[in-house]
Order: structure tokens, then C-alpha cells, then sequence
């Protein structure tokens, strides 16, 4: 049998929360944004990471100039992104 969803909230509970390792409580890094399914009962699908997930979060040209640079020096075109089970 398995326990029913927590219900959180995205704002306070989740975003720019650490990320811990569980096997050795290792942080990796915070949450930047969610990869949200809409509908009558939203389901987080995923937890997103890094400059190119929180440059759009943050918008205006600070956002852009931080989506910019990580691509120009990572040369990846995804966010970091982590699905949940």
C-alpha cells in the first residue's frame, strides 16, 4: 500500500531549498524552478537547477546574461533537471 502525496507548497517548501544526497547527506545543489503538470491537482515532475533554470526565473537582463553565459561556457543547451519518482 502506498502513502498518499504530501501536499506542499511550491514557494515556501521547495524553491531555493538545498538538494541532499541521501546515501551521505551531500548538498548538490538548490532548487531553482519546477517542471510542473498542470491540471485540477498539479504534480511536480521534476526539479530544475542551475543558471539555465534560474535565469529565467530571475528574468530581465540579469536572467538572459545568466542563461547566456553558462551556455557560452558550458556549451549545453538544457536546464539541470532531476525527475522525481
Amino acid at each position: 500500500m502506498s502513502e498518499p502525496a504530501r501536499v506542499l507548497h511550491a514557494r515556501l517548501h521547495l524553491l531555493d531549498r538545498q538538494v541532499v544526497r541521501e546515501s551521505d547527506d551531500r548538498l548538490l545543489c538548490k532548487v531553482d524552478d519546477l517542471e510542473v503538470r498542470p491540471g485540477d491537482r498539479p504534480y511536480v515532475t521534476a526539479i530544475l537547477s542551475g543558471p539555465l533554470a534560474l535565469g529565467p526565473r530571475l528574468g530581465g537582463l540579469p536572467g538572459w546574461l545568466m542563461t547566456e553565459t553558462d551556455r557560452l561556457f558550458r556549451g549545453r543547451s538544457g536546464r539541470g533537471r532531476t525527475a522525481s519518482r
